[in-house]
């Protein structure tokens, strides 16, 4: 999960960068001079080549225009696999900074698992709460659920959970193969799963299969780019050679002219002739015209193509990323319901997760926020999001019937 400066959103736009908060800076091209580091208590941020920047309370967009500035240049020396040395001069556009990580939520009170929960982009308050295991009453600890139509149904939407997060699993072991271009990633093993194993052999061979169609439908396209651009780059050397041709044509037609000019003047050629060579000469001139438009026109067709096959990879690379950040929500969902579905048939606490269960427990909830120099309590319902830093406190009511009936 990263927010990636150059393509940021409204919202991420608006973040400010806090403590906790781990950022990459990286130059363009240069993957091995990639910084990574964490945003320390006093809002600083080390990116050793750059020193220590303060960061703490600004967004990532003015934290890279300060970077931007430090960093304005700076010669990076790399060697050739030849042992050349190379100097690369940094310029604006060489520097990207992304939030790797966000810093986490603190989930506390009446749950299940107090504690810190990883912060991801629309967490809402609800989904927190499942992810730190489920709303929980000490009173309705002991309540046991008895009904064996409901216990049943609980089995069954466990069990589909539990496929649905196998399936998952093993889509995002197909998507970080691809990204990390290597198709002999282990997949994931009975112990992460709870489908059995020939159920996890055939979902692990379907993605196999898609993954070498794949590596098929990405060398065809680009052997189909790279032999458009060089058959276009031939039509150019032909258009070259065509247009020399004729630009040597159009000058002997002229000179033709030149000389039929002075001897009809003399009186020593026919005014007929003259009004040929002209003829041959508009011919030769629109001939030129028209070579020299194709040539644009095939020197934009190579501009173009090569554009294609710059961006392909990127294009690609960009939408198995962002497969990728859908498949894992998938499966920390599919994960959260199969812990949900488990505590209901263990009786052990109630739910306030979205699978439509009818609990007794009645769940409040209070965001304590940093700003500035200190925190406030913020107003949030159940189903809004929360912020990276975000302190949340649960509370469950207990209605009045199961007090009466403790009594």
């Amino acid at each position: 999960m990263t927010t990636l400066i150059g393509a940021i959103g409204a919202a991420d736009a608006d973040y400010l960068i806090g403590p906790g908060d781990a950022l990459r800076l990286s130059i363009m091209g240069l993957g091995a001079e990639d910084v990574e580091a964490t945003v320390e208590l006093d809002g600083s941020l080390n990116l050793v080549w750059l020193g220590r920047v303060a960061v703490g309370g600004k967004t990532l967009e003015e934290v890279l225009t300060e970077l931007r500035e430090l960093a304005r240049g700076e010669v990076i020396k790399r060697y050739s696999n030849e042992g050349e040395l190379n100097l690369i001069q940094l310029t604006d556009d060489d520097l990207f900074l992304e939030i790797i990580e966000y810093r986490p939520i603190v989930v506390s009170g009446d749950v299940a698992e107090p504690g810190e929960i990883i912060f991801r982009p629309s967490l809402t308050a609800r989904r927190a709460i499942a992810q730190a295991g489920g709303a929980r009453s000490a009173l309705l600890a002991d309540v046991m659920v008895t009904d064996p139509i409901q216990i049943v149904r609980w089995q069954n939407e466990y069990s589909r959970a539990g496929l649905e997060h196998a399936v998952a699993l093993v889509r995002l072991w197909r998507l970080g193969a691809e990204i990390d271009g290597n198709p002999d990633i282990e997949p994931p093993g009975l112990d992460q799963v709870t489908v059995n194993s020939d159920v996890l052999d055939n979902l692990i061979e379907d993605q196999r299969r898609i993954m070498t169609l794949n590596r098929q439908n990405e060398a065809g396209d680009r052997a189909y780019l790279s032999e458009a651009l060089d058959q276009a780059r031939s039509r150019i050397a032909i258009l070259e050679q065509q247009r020399a041709n004729a630009i040597d044509l159009l000058a002997a037609d002229e000179a033709e002219e030149t000389r039929l000019q002075g001897l009809l003047e003399s009186g020593l050629t026919l005014a007929a002739r003259m009004a040929d060579i002209r003829r041959t000469t508009v011919l030769s001139a629109t001939r030129l015209l028209d070579l020299e438009e194709s040539l644009a026109t095939a020197e934009l067709e190579v501009t173009r193509l090569q554009r294609e096959l710059d961006e392909y990879e990127e294009v690609r690379m960009s939408g198995l990323l962002e497969g990728r950040e859908v498949v894992f929500s998938t499966v920390l969902d599919t994960r959260l319901q199969m812990n949900l579905y488990a505590q209901n048939l263990s009786g052990s606490s109630g739910s306030v997760g979205d699978l439509g269960f009818d609990t007794a427990l009645d769940v409040s909830v209070e965001v304590l926020r940093r700003s500035a120099e200190r925190e406030i309590q913020v107003p949030l319902g159940l189903d809004e999001a929360l912020l990276p830093g975000d302190t949340l406190i649960v509370r469950v009511e207990q209605p009045a019937e199961f007090l009466t009936q403790s009594n």
